[in-house]
């Protein structure tokens, strides 16, 4: 099925695709809770307004010197005011991030069994949805780029059949081997070895008259030059 809709989205709406880049923020802030963000805003204004409280008893403790006093007093006054107005708008951004929350999950009815964690479990459900999304993505373009490459490789494979055919030679025109026009040692060898007993002796005798009969023309040819 999802493989259908990223197929789907892809062809129809392909600017849609980058909203999984988006979607990456989401994942990243659906290991946070609200609720746990809520509780830690309000520890740390605790732990900050009893600071204070110290700073305006005098250290908290009436066995402390006053010159050990008044020098912590004096340093942590600046720290505590600047904190106390970081963590006011600290509240007042949660206050806002709390307002659109619902708002958000009440736009796509989401419903969660836990209303402080709404926000928490719709981002785990979209950053599920965005990874299937991207896994059946990924898997659609493989096997895209697959089908393709074996169906070059099909053609190819059909073009060299068909080639190969062409370049066969057909069975009613045998090739003839080109007969030499010059015998060498090794084919007279061959040839001597092919042949039968009657032509190997009658091929000697000829060549045995051949050389009595130039031997026979030089004693000729001394005897008239004498």
């Amino acid at each position: 099925m999802m493989h259908f809709v990223a197929e789907t989205v892809e062809r129809g709406f392909p600017e849609s695709l980058n909203l999984l880049e988006d979607l990456d923020a989401v994942e990243k802030n659906e290991r946070y809770s609200l609720g746990d963000l809520e509780k830690d805003l309000k520890d740390l204004r605790a732990l900050v307004n009893k600071v204070a409280l110290e700073i305006e008893k005098g250290s908290g403790s009436p066995n402390v010197p006053e010159e050990i006093s008044a020098p912590f007093n004096e340093r942590l006054k600046p720290f505590v005011e600047s904190t106390q107005a970081l963590l006011s708008d600290l509240d007042n951004r949660m206050a806002t991030v709390i307002t659109k929350s619902k708002e958000v999950v009440k736009a796509l009815a989401f419903n969660a069994e836990n209303e402080d964690d709404a926000l928490q479990e719709l981002f785990k459900l979209l950053t599920t949805f965005a990874k299937k999304f991207k896994e059946a993505h990924l898997q659609n373009v493989n096997a895209r780029e697959k089908k393709a490459r074996d169906e070059r490789i099909r053609l190819a494979n059909e073009k060299n059949k068909k080639s190969f055919r062409k370049k066969k030679p057909s069975a009613e025109t045998p090739l003839k081997p080109a007969a030499p026009k010059n015998k060498d040692l090794f084919a007279q060898f061959s040839a001597s070895r092919t042949g039968d007993a009657a032509s190997i002796i009658l091929q000697t005798r000829m060549q045995n008259m051949q050389s009595s009969n130039a031997g026979l023309d030089a004693l000729r040819s001394d005897d008239e030059d004498d």
